[in-house]
């Protein structure tokens, strides 16, 4: 198994734990920090720096697969962007996890400034990579569309669920998928001999 196949994999493997804890998030209350309510959303928060590591791999795996241009350059900033949220979200609520919400100077909120950041860089990157998906031709027509749609998935799931973690869980697969496909794709074209004018 190659390794962009491995990466593309275990970022499948995230978004399918990430949308277990956003199933979980949606079931639970949001409370306050040191209510009963609160421990289980920490506890689901500190979970989910996990499968978004995960998921970042799907973006690796895709800069690693994509030939050099500005699909190859989104892909290395939505990789880095999901590293960043998932630094982010265990910084909030590993280490500042006891500071109250809404104080702009506390490392609560830088924490999680980084993270919305992060995901901003992510959803504009994830569609500048799923144009030079459908302009190159190179792995899934499908997943080129996810990630064109990745501005619009992310509005949809704050105004339905109001989850921050709900667009990187449908975009990893999306990553992975079409960095397995991309590899498969540019395997074949060097292979194929170049037909004789």
């Amino acid at each position: 198994m190659t390794r962009t196949r491995s990466l593309g994999l275990l970022s499948i493997l995230g978004s399918l734990l990430g949308l277990v804890l956003v199933a979980a998030f949606t079931a639970g209350d949001f409370g306050l920090p040191g209510t009963a309510a609160y421990r289980v959303y920490e506890t689901l928060n500190r979970l989910m720096a996990v499968p978004l590591l995960l998921m970042a791999c799907g973006w690796l795996a895709l800069a690693r697969a994509l030939p050099s241009g500005y699909g190859r350059v989104a892909a290395w900033l939505a990789f880095a962007a999901m590293v960043v949220m998932a630094a982010g979200t265990a910084a909030e609520f590993w280490l500042f996890s006891d500071q109250p919400y809404g104080v702009w100077t506390n490392g609560r909120m830088a924490a999680f400034m980084s993270f919305f950041v992060a995901s901003l860089l992510l959803y504009v990157a994830a569609t500048v990579v799923g144009v030079a998906l459908w302009r190159s031709g190179a792995g899934s027509r499908v997943a080129a569309v996810v990630l064109m749609a990745a501005i619009p998935l992310y509005v949809a799931a704050i105004l339905t669920l109001g989850s921050n973690f709900l667009a990187p869980a449908l975009l990893a697969p999306a990553a992975g998928w079409a960095a397995i496909r991309s590899v498969e794709t540019f395997r074949r074209n060097a292979s194929t001999p170049a037909s004789a004018p």
